[in-house]
């Protein structure tokens, strides 16, 4: 199971090896967010990054992402991109197809780290009326 099982702050997730932990509050700019921030040892590394969102009615949306490297996207639950690459990150390298309903909505994003840098970068756009 690729998921943490929590997603609030403070909530711990154990895995199986016995390490503990938890999710930590980390902010972007301009859509990049830097993974690496606080963080030693960074390659071979796993990270997730979750948002909760709001929209009034259901909608298409696309969101453009570019990762470095490997990443898998879940819309509320579900599988909708994955990807297995290294690279660095640049915006809209992939466009994932979302359909939004109307409420809250979430994703969660899982970045795989090679080697060296370690981040993603995003947006969400929708389509105009």
């Amino acid at each position: 199971r690729d998921q943490p099982r929590s997603r609030g702050l403070g909530d711990v997730y154990k895995r199986q090896m016995g390490k503990t932990l938890t999710w930590e509050p980390l902010s972007g700019s301009n859509g990049w967010v830097n993974l690496q921030e606080g963080i030693a040892a960074r390659d071979y590394t796993i990270g997730y990054a979750w948002i909760d969102f709001e929209v009034t009615q259901a909608m298409q949306a696309w969101l453009g992402i570019g990762s470095d490297d490997g990443l898998k996207i879940w819309h509320n639950g579900k599988l909708v991109h994955e990807k297995w690459t290294q690279r660095i990150s640049r915006i809209d390298d992939d466009v994932v197809p979302l359909t939004l309903k109307a409420g809250k909505n979430q994703l969660l994003i899982k970045i795989q780290n090679v080697r060296g840098d370690w981040s993603f970068i995003s947006r969400l756009r929708i389509k105009a009326r």
